[in-house]
């Protein structure tokens, strides 16, 4: 639905297509998940909280900012680092069920 409602509107340009949509998000998902892990690693504070406003499609099904952010602090060896989402008035569309 999201690249639907991207591409009615033409915010994708003049020759949208599902697969460059698919890896611009990609691309950002991960820019911002690492920018968000970067800067909490170099406060050197364990107890530092981060809250992104984001929207539905960069948190739903975990497949997005949060999912990635999850896979990067493993990565990086942060085992204990938590992240938490909330999706604020889903749909059915954007819920599991």
């Amino acid at each position: 639905p999201s690249y639907d409602f991207h591409a009615r509107m033409g915010m994708l340009g003049a020759n949208p297509s599902p697969a460059r949509f698919y890896a611009s998000r990609i691309l950002w998902d991960e820019a911002m998940a690492n920018l968000a892990l970067k800067y909490l690693s170099e406060t050197q504070n364990d107890k530092m909280t981060m809250v992104m406003l984001e929207g539905a499609d960069h948190v739903k099904y975990r497949r997005g900012t949060v999912g990635r952010i999850e896979r990067l602090a493993k990565y990086m060896g942060k085992q204990d680092f938590k992240v938490k989402s909330v999706l604020l008035n889903p749909s059915a569309v954007d819920t599991l069920q």
